[in-house]
């Protein structure tokens, strides 16, 4: 669809089309693709799901100015082009964060929120012990880069695309090389074993043959987004936020989970034990059915 800014915003639609609508967001990188896993889950829980690509991954348009505010007015646009007067939303790992804008947002037309393997806030009191490298790196630099230069980054990135694209260009070419080097520097045992399933395999494969400049671009905007000041406070969420969480995460550790269920005042914490980051692909019966019965 085109969105009043004259944007795209692009989903895929699986599971029950007469079922309740649940909104899926993705993480970062990702598309919204990475969702067709779960068609027989959501058609069993009568759930519509609606898989979203978030700005600047996938056929959606970047947006360069984003703020998570603007995400739940992309949401509210979708909701009213699809005629949803209610539906719940999830958002897993960087997708959290945008699933908590509509909670504070679109409180009145959501039937419930999920939060799978998502950050807490980072601005002010950073949540780094037991987190990757890269993600710790990430997050100093994001913290002290001073918004009025997010131009001399756009424009270093457009300088050195044309560096990096033989780089795209061989992952895309090897992608089983790519993203096993990738796997096995940030996933623990239980997560690699997950991913390592030949139907989850499969469609990491595909997401890996995909990413590009675009693909990167986004990602840096949404760590940049996810670290920065949200534009809200988790207390002003008023609706019921279910959380869900596996201890032995390294991407975002378990205390990010623990900061947003003390934080948000109707939360509830539904801890996944000897699981990871990637604890969603056995829970999405569960979370299904819990989002999409609260508000009934």
């Amino acid at each position: 669809m085109h969105l009043a800014d004259g944007r795209d915003l692009a989903w895929v639609e699986i599971g029950d089309p007469t079922g309740t609508p649940v909104l899926a967001f993705h993480g970062s990188p990702g598309r919204c693709t990475e969702f067709v896993m779960h068609h027989s889950t959501a058609l069993s829980c009568a759930v519509r799901l609606i898989a979203v690509d978030r700005s600047g991954y996938g056929h959606s348009t970047y947006h360069p100015s984003r703020r998570l505010i603007d995400w739940a007015g992309d949401i509210a646009q979708l909701g009213d082009h699809l005629s949803l007067d209610k539906f719940a939303v999830i958002g897993h790992s960087a997708g959290g964060p945008h699933a908590l804008a509509c909670a504070r947002y679109l409180e009145h037309r959501l039937l419930g929120c999920g939060v799978l393997s998502g950050p807490a806030p980072q601005a002010r009191s950073p949540i780094t012990e037991g987190m990757v490298l890269s993600n710790r790196i990430q997050t100093a630099i994001y913290r002290r880069w001073p918004r009025n230069l997010d131009w001399l980054a756009d424009a270093l990135w457009r300088l050195s695309l044309p560096i990096l694209e033989p780089m795209f260009q061989h992952g895309t070419q090897h992608p089983e090389r790519a993203m096993d080097r990738m796997m096995r520097r940030m996933l623990p045992p239980c997560d690699l074993a997950v991913v390592s399933r030949p139907e989850i395999r499969t469609v990491l494969l595909t997401e890996a043959s995909a990413f590009n400049g675009g693909t990167l671009r986004a990602s840096v905007q949404d760590m940049a987004i996810g670290i920065r000041e949200w534009g809200f406070n988790l207390g002003e969420i008023t609706m019921p936020v279910h959380i869900w969480h596996g201890d032995l995460d390294r991407n975002i550790p378990l205390p990010h989970a623990n900061h947003l269920t003390d934080e948000i005042p109707e939360a509830t914490l539904h801890l996944c034990p000897g699981e990871g980051h990637w604890m969603l692909v056995d829970h999405m019966p569960e979370v299904l059915s819990v989002v999409a019965s609260e508000g009934s």
